[in-house]
């Protein structure tokens, strides 16, 4: 639902000369599992296309 202003904050911060490191973690879990570091928007769709998440899967768990 909040997929544009990311985007914007991504785009701001990634204009820069060092590029932002980006972590996206589940809701629920904690203790360092379930999450991932990204510094591209084409990693956050490969995540999408791989096993580890699935909409049609009740079990999928929310990220931010």
């Amino acid at each position: 639902m909040d997929y544009s202003i990311f985007l914007d904050e991504f785009k701001r911060c990634n204009n820069n000369q060092e590029k932002s490191v980006w972590i996206m973690k589940t809701i629920v879990k904690s203790q360092g599992k379930g999450f991932f570091l990204f510094n591209k928007i084409p990693q956050i769709s490969q995540w999408k296309s791989s096993f580890r998440y699935n909409p049609d899967n009740p079990q999928a768990e929310p990220y931010i």
